[in-house]
Order: structure tokens, then C-alpha cells, then sequence
């Protein structure tokens, strides 16, 4: 059986191609790939431990409330925002390596 799950990374570069980017960016990341493979398939891949910038208001797992608020204002259901702060990584985890 084959797992798939897409990531949203938050470095600049990938979400915009340069090296400032917003949580409007991270937004409209998630929207295409939501748009692309259905909203099952979307979770967070942060990249903080690697990347030397970060977008704007984004800048560590401490700002993830923008995050969720901003997701909120574009919106999202709670569901959605669930399965795409935590619950699409926890399932595809669980499938892979076992259950707790």
C-alpha cells in the first residue's frame, strides 16, 4: 500500500520564489495543493530546524495561532484546519509505523 501525503513547507523560496514571504503565501500554498489533491493530502512540514528565513509572521511553531487565524479568515472549516495542523501528518504516521 502506497501513502501520500503533501506537505506545506514554509520556506520563502518555495512558496514564492523568493526570500521574503507572508502567511498569505503559506495560504495560498495550501489552497493549491488542497485545489490539486483534495484537503485529506495537506499538513504542515515547517522546515524551521533547516531553512534560514521564514515567512513573516510565521517565524517559529509559537506564531501557528496566525496561522490557524488566518485559515479561519480565508475559510476554512475546524475540521479542514484540523486535518491540516495535525490529523492528515497522524493518520499517515499511524499507517506507516503502527498505531501509538
Amino acid at each position: 500500500m502506497k501513502y501520500h501525503n503533501f506537505s506545506e513547507v514554509s520556506y520563502p523560496y518555495f512558496l514564492n520564489g523568493t526570500s521574503s514571504a507572508t502567511i498569505e503565501d503559506v495560504i495560498a500554498h495550501i489552497d493549491y495543493i488542497k485545489n490539486l489533491v483534495g484537503i485529506d493530502y495537506v499538513a504542515i512540514g515547517s522546515d524551521f530546524d533547516g531553512i534560514e528565513v521564514v515567512p513573516s509572521g510565521l517565524e517559529d511553531t509559537s506564531k501557528f495561532p496566525n496561522l490557524t487565524e488566518a485559515l479561519f479568515d480565508h475559510g476554512y472549516t475546524k475540521e479542514e484546519i484540523e486535518k491540516i495542523l495535525y490529523k492528515n501528518f497522524r493518520r499517515v504516521f499511524e499507517q506507516v509505523c503502527g498505531s501509538k
